[in-house]
């Protein structure tokens, strides 16, 4: 699931998402070159399957302490 904020959730093996390499705790920032919102994200993918072409994702990765802090 996609959280409101653009957070991901849980990614299935091999489904769009993780074949995109989205991961749980990343951040979609923006969608075809809009800010992320989650009707931005609904009307690109309905474009985006009405004339077969992918999604441009600008993604934040969560950064993650050294191991033992």
């Amino acid at each position: 699931p996609l959280h409101a904020k653009g957070a991901v959730g849980n990614v299935l093996w091999m489904d769009p998402a993780f074949r995109a390499g989205l991961a749980p705790g990343m951040r979609i920032q923006a969608v075809d070159g809009a800010s992320f919102k989650p009707q931005v994200l609904v009307r690109a993918l309905v474009l985006a399957e009405r004339n077969h072409h992918p999604l441009r994702l600008i993604v934040a990765e969560r950064r993650r302490l050294p191991y033992g802090c």
